[in-house]
């Protein structure tokens, strides 16, 4: 693999099939957006790809969890047009078609990761970093120009990107991209849910857990789904699609989800079957015959043409994130030396990490499923109570619970209903819903705040002591949106 620098920006390439493909890659995903931006990514793609021209080029972009790329394959001087255009776009966006690309994006109403996986954040992370995968924030139609202008600057920089190319560099290749510094990582912040444990609010059958972010940690994922493809698909047929996703959520872990589909009826089956499947791993760890056939897959992989283009922009994410990569011989020799007690460690940790996702339960009292721990009532821990510097009752008159009040203090908010108290510090909150009266706070852990001047006395005064702390976190919503998601 050679290595060069094309206007700044670190440029990997080695010989691949013909025709040429690039991939232009940048460390910005959905993990670095906001609550108030969730999307913004995805819209700076899509404005970018809707500057270029039509053509026969066969082209496209995808925004995931950490990255966004730009890719194109067909002949050089096609290539070497289409990395130009994109680099213009991304300096001067046509923010004319902001409106109609919101409501393509709204349409479209995709996802970074799988939907099990962006579930599987949300529950650990939050309301930030890779949590926000979970989250719907302010909605893409209210998403500003300044927003995605501001963002785009800040990350659509030549510092943080990477181009990988199948081939030599075009000549004239040119990458007119703006210059700033490469944008540190939003950190994630744990919600603090014990593991392991079983939630029944999930989509479908879900088994999530972290790993290491160790090389080939990753083995008790592949060795998981195919134990669980032999025994609920081809043993049991309780289901079709056994699959994961994966992220990585900062230096040092990496977070997987093995999903499923299946009947309703067989939903718990499912789960209690991904537990012990995960649970036995951790005892006894895989065969030799299970290490044997994932290094065959990958030496497969990684001696395929075809997939060339892929392993390049897995050394562009590594270098992205200041991670160290290896050719394709160092890594077939790194995960031959992997062993069944390797893996059995990796399994231990995972099973220790795990929270299970599984649907609602359909009758009342039903034992402990797979034996863990119900976690589907947990909530965040609050924080210390609030330093109250004033505290708002409920109104005489009013169809709120009785016990309805809010300490507001110089460090945070806390709110008491049915005897139960959420409370936030101001750094937590991460964005304010409101409308003329009514205030949705939401916080890093993933809580939120009703807050109703209706149902408060000197509710007024509530509202604008709240404003006067996080106003300018605030967006305009209205009463059903906020009902939705509270």
């Amino acid at each position: 693999m050679q290595q060069t620098t094309i206007d700044g920006v670190t440029t990997f390439w080695e010989q691949g099939p013909d025709p040429l493909t690039a991939a232009l890659v940048f460390r910005v995903g959905a993990r670095h957006e906001s609550f108030r931006t969730v999307q913004v990514s995805h819209l700076v793609e899509h404005l970018v790809m809707g500057t270029l021209p039509k053509s026969h080029l066969d082209c496209n972009a995808q925004v995931d969890v950490d990255t966004t790329t730009f890719v194109a394959t067909g002949k050089p001087h096609e290539v070497s047009d289409f990395l130009r255009r994109v680099c213009d776009a991304l300096g001067d966006l046509p923010l004319g078609r902001l409106e109609r690309e919101q409501g393509v994006l709204a349409a479209e109403d995709a996802t970074s990761a799988h939907p099990a996986l962006c579930w599987a954040a949300g529950i650990r992370f939050g309301l930030t970093g890779v949590g926000l995968l979970n989250a719907s924030g302010a909605g893409v139609k209210r998403v500003t120009s300044e927003q995605v202008r501001s963002f785009a600057a800040e990350h659509f920089v030549r510092e943080n990107a990477v181009l990988v190319l199948t081939g030599p560099p075009p000549g004239g290749l040119t990458l007119p991209l703006s210059s700033g510094p490469r944008p540190k990582e939003v950190a994630p912040r744990l919600t603090g849910i014990p593991t392991p444990g079983v939630m029944r609010v999930a989509p479908h059958p879900v088994l999530s857990a972290v790993l290491p972010r160790t090389q080939w940690a990753s083995t008790v994922v592949r060795v998981l789904v195919d134990r669980l493809t032999d025994d609920v698909r081809h043993d049991r047929g309780l289901a079709y699609d056994i699959n994961f996703d994966a992220l990585r959520v900062d230096r040092d872990r990496t977070l997987f989800a093995v999903f499923t589909d299946g009947q309703e009826e067989h939903a718990d089956a499912i789960v209690e079957t991904l537990w012990g499947t995960l649970a036995s791993l951790a005892v006894d760890g895989p065969t030799q015959a299970e290490l044997d056939h994932h290094l065959a897959g990958f030496v497969a992989y990684a001696e395929d043409p075809r997939a060339s283009v892929d392993w390049m922009q897995g050394v562009a994410h590594g270098h992205l994130h200041d991670e160290p990569h290896q050719d394709r011989a160092e890594a077939i020799a790194s995960l031959s030396a992997v062993t069944v007690e390797d893996v059995r460690a990796w399994a231990s940790w995972a099973r220790d990490s795990a929270i299970l996702g599984c649907l609602p339960a359909g009758r009342a009292g039903d034992r402990p499923l797979a034996g863990l721990p119900d976690l589907t009532e947990w909530v965040p821990h609050a924080p210390s109570p609030v330093r109250e510097v004033e505290r708002f009752g409920r109104k005489v008159v009013s169809l709120a619970p009785r016990d309805l009040s809010v300490s507001v203090g110089s460090d945070g908010v806390g709110l008491t209903v049915q005897g139960t108290t959420l409370a936030g510090r101001w750094e937590d909150v991460v964005a304010v819903a409101r409308t003329e009266d009514v205030q949705l706070l939401h916080l890093a852990n993933g809580t939120s705040l009703l807050l109703s001047a209706r149902h408060h006395r000197n509710g007024g005064s509530l509202i604008q002591l709240v404003d006067h702390k996080v106003g300018h976190l605030a967006f305009d919503s209205t009463e059903e949106e906020m009902f939705a998601d509270d």
